[in-house]
């Protein structure tokens, strides 16, 4: 599992392949081609039982009553039904893999004994995922404490269900080997040519062509609509890590205190557009990130427009803040999405000589905005967020960037 996401790989793939080395290494069976169905049938268990688990196993819990809250790392009632479904489904494609690559029965026969053992499969899931307080827990302590984690504390206390996935699958993938040694030991496996005399000649097993090729094909579809985003997901993940183990530090932080609201925001109008709304004071970021800060905020419409609902109109609202420091008022400003790297739509861009981060002017993003856009940019220890909706923003940008020239 974790070998293979350093390599870009999932724990499905590999699960797949030390099972093939099984074989490959214990039982003689030494065939690229079954090796390489076997991770491909991995690959595809994973994500069938994954959209199985989801949808039927959301709707089954539906039906019993059970409210599904997948953002708790506990074992509550409304993930039972998913798990179940999820685990029992993985495990019964993988058992008709084995047994149909890697033994003589027939369909027939490797049904019946799939149907007999995939309930286990649905039993380790539960497990698994119930043992992640714990269990997950010390695997995540482990690998932290060589430096092979992506994950941060302080990540985990915002989301734990994490460790959940550690655990469950270490637990249904080692369950499920033990599963497979169980049930192999009952059954004759294909046989081994001696290797003094030459190999006898292939017979085309038709059911074995037509299980490959759906396999081959439910892979590739399965890897253009998933594979870009897994990637994209897993750096994503990396970087945010990296983002998070450079908190800058809570000590000696200076006290913030509040600015008369003219200090800090433009109060005169833009052509049509007349300053509203302002406001002026100071909080705390989160209970997890417990720093001071200076809030002001703005907005600029036309005269007599709504002040909310749907037919607001176009209008500009300007947040300035102000934090302890330059190193939390840059932290601050990657942690809201303005770091290209950190959130997708945001692209960095010279504005009247200074460099700020806004969104990507695409199709989607000009529906939304107009002719306007979402614009942030760190002034020493101040943060200036411009959002123009159906307004052009140079002008906003131009006096606000004289007022708080940009230290990007």
């Amino acid at each position: 599992m974790f070998v293979g996401s350093s390599l870009g790989l999932g724990p499905w793939d590999i699960f797949g392949a030390m099972i093939s080395v099984y074989f490959w290494a214990f039982a003689g069976i030494r065939s690229v081609t079954k090796a390489i169905g076997l991770v491909v049938a991995s690959t595809v268990a994973y994500f069938a039982a994954m959209i199985l688990g989801m949808f039927s196993g959301m709707a089954l819990s539906s039906a019993m009553g059970f409210q599904l809250n997948t953002e708790s790392a506990e074992l509550g009632a409304g993930m039972v039904a998913p798990l179940l479904v999820a685990g029992t489904a993985g495990a019964f494609l993988i058992i008709v893999a084995v047994l149909r690559l890697y033994s003589e029965d027939t369909w027939r026969g490797v049904l019946s004994k799939a149907f007999q053992y995939s309930w286990v499969g649905g039993v380790f899931a539960l497990l698994g995922w119930g043992l992640g307080p714990s269990l997950g827990e010390a695997i995540w302590s482990a690998l932290d404490s060589v430096g092979l984690s992506d994950l941060g504390r302080e990540m985990l206390t915002h989301d734990a269900t994490a460790l959940n996935g550690f655990s469950l699958h270490i637990v249904w993938q080692v369950g499920m080997a033990v599963a497979l040694g169980v049930m192999l030991s009952e059954i004759r496996l294909v046989p081994t040519p001696p290797a003094v005399r030459a190999t006898p000649a292939r017979k085309f097993d038709f059911g074995n062509a037509v299980l490959f090729g759906v396999m081959a094909l439910v892979l590739i579809w399965f890897g253009i609509r998933w594979v870009p985003d897994e990637y994209r997901d897993m750096r994503w993940h990396r970087t945010y890590a990296k983002h998070v183990a450079e908190t800058p530090s809570f000590e000696n932080l200076p006290p913030i205190e509040t600015s008369p609201a003219e200090a800090m925001l433009i109060l005169t109008p833009f052509a049509d557009y007349l300053p509203d709304e302002v406001h002026a004071g100071a909080g705390q970021y989160t209970a997890a990130v417990p720093v001071q800060y200076g809030s002001y905020t703005i907005r600029y419409s036309l005269a007599g427009a709504p002040k909310a609902g749907p037919n607001v109109g176009a209008h500009v609202d300007v947040q300035v803040q102000e934090w302890p420091n330059a190193d939390w008022a840059a932290w601050i400003l990657a942690e809201n999405g303005f770091s290209p790297s950190l959130q997708s739509g945001m692209e960095e861009s010279i504005h009247f000589g200074n460099r700020i981060v806004g969104v990507q002017i695409t199709q989607r993003a000009r529906q939304f905005w107009g002719s306007g856009g979402r614009f942030g940019w760190r002034s020493n220890n101040h943060i200036v967020v411009i959002e123009a909706y159906s307004v052009n923003p140079d002008e906003f940008l131009r006096k606000y960037l004289e007022k708080y020239p940009s230290s990007l």
